[in-house]
């Protein structure tokens, strides 16, 4: 399943690098009590295969993941990798400079780690999931534009 998105931000790349780069910015626009332990030296010039464990609660139910960066091009180019036993999502994010500013895309696709079969009478379930999904990724890429904007002003 892909979800993409894109978004113009009329603010310059490297404020938007720093708040998806950087874990404590990134709760602004995203899960606000997710915890981060690094399982590998975080080298904050080139995080390209660093590794994680997140921690996100939803209601009553805390949720484990394993993550790791599998693309870091400063400023430009930003992908991580979140695991769990039976499921994977790939997050690319990736920033252009334009005239009005800075190209947003996103994607993420959710990777299915069962049979053939289990995926197909899941299917119904996934489409509605991913049609829940898209405005929430929607809203966080909208949360994410008015940080990034809001920095013009100061």
């Amino acid at each position: 399943m892909l979800i993409r998105e894109s978004l113009t931000i009329r603010a310059p790349i490297e404020r938007i690098w720093d708040l998806l780069d950087d874990p404590e910015k990134r709760k602004l626009w995203t899960e606000p009590d997710a915890e981060i332990e690094y399982l590998t030296p975080v080298d904050p010039q080139d995080k390209l295969g660093l590794r994680y464990r997140l921690r996100l609660r939803t209601g009553d139910k805390l949720s484990e993941f394993t993550g790791e960066v599998t693309a870091w091009e400063r400023p430009h180019h930003l992908a991580v990798r979140l695991q769990q036993k039976y499921i994977d999502w790939q997050y690319d994010y990736r920033l252009t400079t334009i005239p009005d500013g800075t190209r947003f895309d996103y994607i993420q696709e959710t990777i299915m780690k069962v049979p053939w079969i289990v995926r197909a009478v899941f299917t119904p379930v996934r489409l509605l999931r991913n049609r829940q999904l898209k405005p929430a990724v929607r809203r966080g890429m909208e949360k994410l534009k008015r940080l990034a904007e809001q920095g013009n002003e100061a």
